[in-house]
């Protein structure tokens, strides 16, 4: 009787141990951004305008599974990262629009452009419960006169969980917000 119980108990952690295995995540990631609350621009915030980021054309493969394969982004990861930026900005509560290129920008004439350069986003499967994800980014704050700021910023994290499909999108998202929070303080501190 002692036998078969354990024999049930096995077999039955083996079904949910390779049922796990199976709700791993995903090689497509969706590129999310936690909404945070809405906050109306100060009463005579200056205008900032997010261009597009640029990117490496290796930006269509972000990481790497423990079987080989590669982790794909199911958007743009220039567009995820600058519209994100944008949105941690009108937080610090400026007035913040979005453009696709610079021309399009000083069509605006705001009084502040933000560009950057995106280095590095890039996931790594240590194993299916593990994982770590690493983004770089090279932001540059100009006015009428010229860039007046510039600075490199990097974040990453490790995640240990039960394998979910979402967790990738989770990590890259807390990463992501970790490092876009710190670049919106400093942009805004180099604003005001």
């Amino acid at each position: 009787m002692g036998n078969s119980i354990l024999q049930v108990v096995i077999k039955l952690s083996l079904f949910f141990f390779i049922i796990l295995l199976g709700c791993g995540p995903s090689n497509k990631v969706n590129l999310i951004y936690p909404k945070g609350e809405i906050v109306l621009p100060k009463s005579g915030a200056p205008r900032v305008v997010v261009v597009l980021f640029h990117g490496s054309n290796k930006l269509h493969t972000i990481g790497t599974k423990t079987d080989g394969s590669h982790f794909m982004p199911t958007s743009p990861v220039t567009e995820w990262i600058s519209r994100s930026l944008a949105e941690e900005l009108s937080k610090q509560g400026l007035q913040v629009s979005y453009a696709r290129d610079l021309a399009q920008a000083k069509m605006s004439n705001p009084n502040y452009i933000v560009t950057g350069t995106i280095s590095e986003v890039w996931v790594v499967e240590e194993n299916p419960a593990t994982f770590t994800a690493a983004i770089g980014l090279k932001v540059s704050l100009s006015n009428n006169k010229g860039v007046i700021y510039t600075e490199n910023f990097n974040s990453s994290q490790e995640r240990q969980s039960i394998p979910i499909g979402s967790q990738v999108e989770v990590l890259l998202s807390t990463t992501l917000k970790s490092l876009l929070e710190s670049i919106a303080k400093k942009i805004h501190s180099e604003i005001h």
